[in-house]
């Protein structure tokens, strides 16, 4: 199968004397893997094992791994090795598939979340650099006649440099487009074209649309939540109805042209093309793009944002103070991901890093957490207020009379380090006792006599103490 190839290969995924094991763990991408660090370039690879039962399963990836195996490019997570092996226990066969990727952690839908946190635009160069490397991934594909599918922010992956990588979800046997992961409910982002979102509300398991100018419509909306840090997915899409709502997508836009260039908001007007027929072609967009982009950009990376003091948080005048750095990548060469198809040429570059520090303060939230004896100490003041209610208008003839009954609270509100523990006092009453004189007339059935009684209660201190963590 594919291309000759045999479905079963036992080859070594990598040669363990070059490589280092860090740990093992569970990656939301990755799946179950061990994470391996090559010792000379120190880049992190994923060893992923997938278990299949059916063997024309089997078959069919393979010849799927072998071409994906293939796949050569810069901007492209690189499957580096496979293999695959049939297994007997118990009187019955199952396959194993290994692989090998590159790995990286971070990613956009990340990076974007953290910039809206300390409102921390990107520049437009990088948003030029962003478009460039994604539609020269779609450039590319299509030259191997194939396409993407799940282009979305989670997907465009970014490396320690800052280079933009276009990855898959790995923890998946077989990989899946967006639209058919939103079809089987194992995704609820919203990055796909209009057409495959009406095909949606009717079930299509098979819609006809042109799958690469919908990787296209992919690009403008991941690069259009880049550019306004607005989640697209919740604000353009009608979840209801299975429409793009043009109205908020054209608010973005317009946020795009107050903040960058017109040159930009029209590029990404036309990624946004509603009608698929009027869309333009990658071959269009890719030679527009070498006009706008060799000639005037010169940024070849993504700046990061990282939290470096969440540990250590200082709070000042009733707010956390929190600090992030943006480590800026500063390249002066041409995009790694700009490559011949019919000649592999490779870029070389000195990375140098800039930082740029922001600061936001949060209100410190206090929380106050009343133990059990407090909670029943409010029990029995309620009940005692309940006994005087009955007492003083029941059907009984009483006369009421009790002590004043005062209360002391002492509050300590505090802006120190959370889990410090208070403790303040509740005292209820303060006088020594409360007294309940109560007066009972009835007939005394012996003497034929109407008698009068009175009975006096005590109510005991309530002493109770709780603490504010």
């Amino acid at each position: 199968m594919g291309q000759g190839k045999s479905k079963f290969n036992n080859s070594p995924l990598y040669n363990p004397a070059e490589y280092t094991e860090s740990n093992g763990f569970n990656d939301e991408r990755y799946g179950t893997m061990k994470l391996w660090i090559n010792n000379a370039t120190q880049q992190k690879y994923a060893e992923i094992s997938k278990t299949l039962n059916d063997e024309s399963v089997l078959e069919k990836r393979v010849e799927e791994l072998n071409f994906r195996k293939e796949l050569d490019h810069p901007s492209i997570v690189k499957l580096v090795s496979f293999n695959s092996q049939k297994k007997d226990e118990f009187c019955s066969s199952f396959y194993k598939l290994g692989l090998f990727y590159e790995y990286f952690s971070n990613n956009l839908r990340t990076e974007i979340s953290e910039r809206q946190k300390v409102r921390a635009a990107y520049k437009e160069g990088e948003l030029w650099y962003l478009l460039d490397t994604l539609l020269n991934v779609v450039y590319y594909l299509k030259s191997k006649n194939v396409n993407h599918g799940d282009i979305r922010p989670y997907n465009v992956i970014i490396t320690p440099e800052g280079q933009v990588k276009l990855g898959e979800i790995f923890i998946h046997v077989q990989p899946l487009s967006s639209y058919s992961q939103l079809l089987n409910n194992s995704l609820e982002e919203y990055y796909i074209s209009p057409q495959l979102f009406r095909c949606l509300k009717e079930f299509n398991a098979s819609p006809v649309f042109d799958a690469n100018k919908s990787d296209i419509y992919s690009i403008g909306m991941t690069v259009l939540e880049a550019a306004t840090l607005e989640n697209v997915s919740r604000v353009c899409y009608d979840q209801q109805n299975y429409v793009v709502k043009t109205d908020e997508v054209n608010k973005l836009l317009n946020q795009v042209r107050a903040q960058y260039s017109l040159s930009l908001y029209s590029f990404l007007q036309k990624l946004l093309t509603e009608d698929e027929v009027l869309r333009p072609s990658v071959e269009g967009l890719f030679d527009e793009l070498n006009q706008q982009y060799v000639q005037s950009i010169n940024t070849h990376g993504l700046t990061t944002i990282e939290i470096i003091s969440n540990q250590v948080s200082q709070i000042q005048g009733g707010f956390i103070q929190e600090t992030y750095e943006e480590k800026e990548v500063v390249q002066r060469s041409a995009n790694p991901a700009r490559q011949s198809y019919t000649q592999e040429k490779t870029y070389e570059a000195p990375i140098n890093y800039t930082t740029t520090t922001y600061t936001t303060q949060t209100p410190v939230i206090e929380t106050t957490n009343y133990n059990n004896d407090d909670l029943n100490a409010r029990i029995q003041a309620v009940l005692a207020m309940s006994r005087e209610t009955i007492a003083k208008y029941g059907s009984s003839n009483l006369s009421y009379t009790s002590a004043p009954v005062n209360y002391t609270t002492t509050t300590y509100t505090t802006s120190a380090v959370p889990n410090t523990t208070y403790t303040a006092t509740y005292t209820a009453p303060i006088d020594a006792k409360a007294s309940q004189i109560e007066t009972r007339t009835f007939l005394n059935e012996n003497t034929n006599n109407i008698e009068t009684k009175s009975y006096q209660q005590q109510e005991p201190v309530i002493n109770q103490t709780f603490s504010i963590i």
